[in-house]
C-alpha cells in the first residue's frame, strides 16, 4: 500500500527548501544541506528529493570505513548518493573535489552537515566553485500546517511555543517535548559542540553559557557578550562554536548602529524548553516571538536563494530595534492593544538613521492595521509567515 506521508507521517511535510534545492542540483556537482541536528536534512534528501542511496557517518562502522580510505569508500556507492554528517570525516571533502574535477556532472554528490562546512577549516576551500549549499531551517508555520490550513494568530502562538523541529513539534504534550529537548541538548553539547570548539572544550562551561543565555532571554534581553558573567574572550569562542553547529544564530548590529552581536537560539521550541519556568511572562513571550519571527524571515530569504544580512539596529542611547531586513526596521511587541506610543520612539530613530520611509511594529493581532502614521505600520506577527 502507498501511504500519503503528509497524513500518516506528519513530520514528513513538504519543505519550501525543495524547489531551490532542485535548482542547485542542476548547477553544482556537489549539493550541501546544513542545519541543526534533527532538523530534517536527511528526510529532505532521501524521502522528499528521492535520492535512494544514502550513508551516514553517524554510523561508527561507516565512519571508520571512510577514514581508512576515502577513495575506496566513495567507489562503493553509485552516483548520486547522500553522505550524511560529512563533517565527521573531513578528508572526504578533498576526495570529492578530486572526483568532480575529473568529471563535472551536476548533482553527483549530496552532503549534509550539522556543522557549517566553512567552520574550522572543514572544507579547506577544496569545494569552492563546486558546492551549492542551502541551510535548512526548522519548519515554518506554513510548512507545519500544510497547504490546506489557514494560518491564524492562535496557530502562530502555538507553533512558536513548539518550534519547528520535526519531532518535538508533533509530540502531544509538554512533558514529552521536555524529554526530547533534554536529550537533544545533552547530545549536542557532548557530541557536536566539542568537535566544533576544538581543543580545551569544557562541557560545564558550555552548560553555563546556555544557562546565561536563558537568563538573559528571561529578562527580555537579546543575549550579548557584555551581559555574560564570565571572561568575554572565552565566552565568545563558545558562542562562535555554537553558531557553527547552528545552535545559535548571530544577529550583527547594523553598520549605522552601535552595539555588539546579538544571539538567538536555533529554534523557538528549544527556547521554550529553556524558558519553561518563566513561560507566560511578557519577557518569555517576547523571546519566543523574536525566535520564531527571525526563523520565518531567515527561511524566506534562504529558500529564495537571496541570503540577506538580517541585522538589528541600536543607537548610542536608544532601545534596540529587533531586526533590519533590506533597510526595513522591525520592532516586535507583545501587547495587542498597543498603538503607536512609546514603542515607536526607537523605531522612528532607526528609520531616520537608516533612511527608511517605513517601519514595522509587529504585534500579536490578527490583521495588520491599514492606518499609517509617520511611515509606521502595525502589522500582525502573521505578516512574517512564509
Amino acid at each position: 500500500m502507498t501511504y500519503n506521508y503528509t497524513i500518516y507521517m506528519p513530520h514528513l511535510r513538504l519543505r519550501q527548501a525543495l524547489p531551490p534545492l532542485k535548482r542547485l542540483a542542476k548547477l553544482w556537482p556537489v549539493i550541501g544541506v546544513v542545519g541543526l541536528r534533527q532538523v530534517g536534512k536527511s528526510t529532505l534528501l532521501r524521502d522528499l528529493l528521492k535520492i535512494p542511496d544514502f550513508v551516514t557517518l553517524d554510523d561508527e562502522d561507516v565512519r571508520t570505513d571512510a577514514e581508512n580510505s576515502t577513495k575506496v569508500f566513495l567507489a562503493k556507492y553509485p552516483r548520486p548518493f547522500v553522505i550524511d554528517e560529512i563533517q565527521k570525516v573531513p578528508k572526504l571533502f578533498d576526495a570529492i573535489k578530486s572526483e568532480v574535477d575529473k568529471k563535472r556532472i551536476p548533482a553527483t554528490f549530496f552532503i549534509t552537515g550539522s556543522q557549517a562546512f566553512s567552520a574550522g577549516g572543514l572544507t579547506r576551500e577544496s569545494l569552492t566553485g563546486r558546492l551549492g549549499s542551502i541551510k535548512l531551517f526548522p519548519l515554518t508555520l506554513r510548512e507545519a500546517l500544510g497547504p490546506k490550513e489557514k494560518p491564524t494568530l492562535d496557530l502562530f502562538v502555538k507553533a512558536m511555543k513548539r518550534g519547528g523541529m520535526p519531532v518535538p513539534m508533533f509530540l502531544r504534550d509538554d512533558a514529552s517535548r521536555w524529554l526530547y529537548w533534554d536529550s537533544w541538548l545533552e547530545t549536542t553539547l557532548i557530541r557536536d559542540l566539542p568537535r566544533a570548539y576544538g581543543k580545551g572544550y569544557d562541557l560545564d562551561f558550555a552548560r553555563l553559557t546556555i544557562k546565561e543565555i536563558t537568563a538573559q532571554l528571561s529578562l527580555g534581553f537579546f543575549p550579548e557578550i557584555t551581559r555574560f558573567s564570565k571572561e568575554s574572550r572565552k565566552v565568545a569562542k563558545y558562542l562562535k562554536a555554537m553558531e557553527s553547529i547552528f545552535l545559535l544564530n548571530r544577529i550583527p548590529c547594523h553598520e549605522k548602529g552601535k552595539g555588539r552581536d546579538h544571539w538567538l537560539l536555533g529554534d523557538s521550541g528549544l527556547a521554550t524548553y529553556l524558558l519553561r519556568n518563566t513561560l507566560g511572562t511578557e519577557h518569555a513571550t517576547l523571546a519566543l516571538a523574536r525566535h520564531y519571527i527571525f526563523n520565518e524571515i531567515a527561511a524566506r530569504c534562504e529558500y529564495a536563494l537571496d541570503r540577506k544580512n538580517i541585522a538589528y539596529y541600536k543607537s548610542a542611547r536608544g532601545e534596540p530595534v529587533d531586526f533590519v531586513v533590506d533597510g526595513l526596521p522591525i520592532k516586535i511587541i507583545t501587547d495587542s492593544s498597543a498603538s503607536y506610543g512609546w514603542h515607536t520612539k526607537g523605531l522612528l530613530g532607526a528609520m531616520k538613521a537608516l533612511g527608511s520611509e517605513q517601519g514595522l511594529l509587529a504585534a500579536p493581532i490578527e490583521k495588520s492595521d491599514t492606518l499609517k502614521a509617520k511611515g509606521l505600520s502595525r502589522v500582525s506577527w502573521l505578516h512574517f509567515t512564509t
